[in-house]
């Protein structure tokens, strides 16, 4: 951080692949392998069938009666402003999981595979997860302007999320290539998703971009976050879904032709 308070987001960055790397622990050099192979791809929908419940009005029924505002409560690699709230949510979180310590409050609920068990096992039988424990089931209130997350900091694709319902006719879900410390609404490069694809399943880099989405008053959007490191990945599954993906969607995709070192010092050890 210099005089001004600014974070060397390029430091910053190298810090979190190091960590992330090492909670990959014995699996460090397929991670790289991955690294190499899908490092470039900043966003792509996913090749799955739509994950929707077959009582698809009643789940949304559900959300809207059971959403909380959720506040920030900690500062976080977006901005050190708490204490207000653009969105709305339910959480589903592992027993152990430290909520004082997040970002965002949360509103938890631990009966989710009872209540909506046909979604529950699509997003297990379609998504390249070996288990299910977190995510958030999210509203927004207002535009949410671009960011990363808190989370992977591996350079591939692994921030997934589910477009559970979208009855805006306008895309308003952008991912974006951004280098450390560039200006977040001065973006040379970015895609919206396509919420009318045949897919309501994406996933990004968040090392390598910001994110960011527009609210349209009169509409509305249900999107599910799957929580970063909570939710075991099945790294074999997961290398044929982006696969077959980036074959499918080849219009829809968002690459980048900038090489990992503009991100993170490589030598770093």
């Amino acid at each position: 951080m210099n005089a001004n308070g600014i974070i060397n987001e390029k430091e910053y960055f190298t810090k979190e692949r190091l960590l992330s790397l090492s909670i990959w622990n014995e699996k460090i050099e397929r991670i790289k392998h991955l690294e190499n192979k899908f490092g470039n791809i900043c966003l792509t929908p996913l090749d799955v069938p739509k994950i929707q419940s077959i009582n698809h009005e009643k789940f949304v029924s559900w959300f809207y009666k059971n959403c909380k505002p959720s506040i920030k409560q900690n500062p976080d690699v977006a901005t050190k402003a708490v204490g207000y709230s653009k969105f709305k949510s339910i959480d589903l979180i592992p027993d152990n999981f430290d909520t004082k310590n997040r970002v965002w409050s949360k509103n938890p609920i631990s009966n989710f595979h009872k209540l909506w068990p046909d979604l529950w096992e699509q997003m297990h039988e379609y998504l390249p997860f070996e288990c299910i424990k977190g995510f958030t089931i999210w509203n927004s209130t207002d535009d949410i302007l671009p960011h990363r997350d808190p989370g992977i900091f591996t350079d591939f694709p692994v921030s997934f999320r589910i477009l559970l319902n979208d009855n805006d006719p306008n895309i308003n879900l952008f991912v974006g290539e951004c280098f450390p410390n560039a200006d977040l609404f001065n973006l040379s490069v970015s895609k919206g998703f396509n919420n009318k694809l045949d897919t309501n399943c994406l996933t990004w880099n968040n090392l390598r971009t910001v994110h960011w989405s527009k609210k349209t008053i009169g509409y509305d959007k249900i999107l599910l976050i799957m929580l970063p490191w909570v939710n075991k990945i099945n790294l074999d599954k997961y290398e044929q879904l982006i696969e077959k993906s980036l074959v499918k969607y080849q219009q829809q995709i968002l690459k980048s032709k900038s090489p990992l070192d503009n991100w993170i010092d490589i030598d770093s050890k």
